[in-house]
């Protein structure tokens, strides 16, 4: 009877050698699965706004300002954290538009950790269209 007790102790102590060593690599995993998912999705985000602000800066209306501030606002309100760099490429009739949007990746998840090991590099997009004559 003795001998099963010290059985089930050493199963208990077992079990929870292994939850120790296994947690840490499973929380890890997870966080890295959420950040690279908000990478992705800032990518997507920054995208959708350079070719908004594209599909702005070709029409004859609108100035330089009002494009940047369009493409700012629709950044802010898809929650891209950071503040973006939009650059417009001269607008001449008849000419292509550049419109490139930047902005640095922020991990949100232990940033001062993961940015000492691995340097990101800024998300941007760049959108060209045909300026209209």
């Amino acid at each position: 009877m003795k001998h099963e007790k010290k059985s089930i102790r050493s199963q208990l102590g077992h079990s929870a050698l292994e939850f120790a060593l296994i947690v840490p690599i499973f929380v890890m995993s997870l966080f890295s699965v959420v950040e690279l998912g908000r990478y992705f999705w800032i990518q997507h985000a920054i995208s959708s706004a350079a070719i908004e602000g594209a599909r702005l800066a070709i029409l004859n209306g609108p100035t330089d300002a009002e494009v940047v501030n369009y493409v700012q606002d629709l950044l802010t309100d898809s929650g891209v954290p950071g503040a973006p760099q939009v650059t417009i490429s001269p607008r001449t009739p008849s000419q292509d538009v550049t419109v490139t949007v930047q902005t640095p990746f922020q991990f949100m998840i232990m940033p001062g950790f993961v940015e000492g090991l691995v340097q990101p590099n800024p998300l941007s997009h760049a959108a060209v269209m045909r300026h209209e004559p």
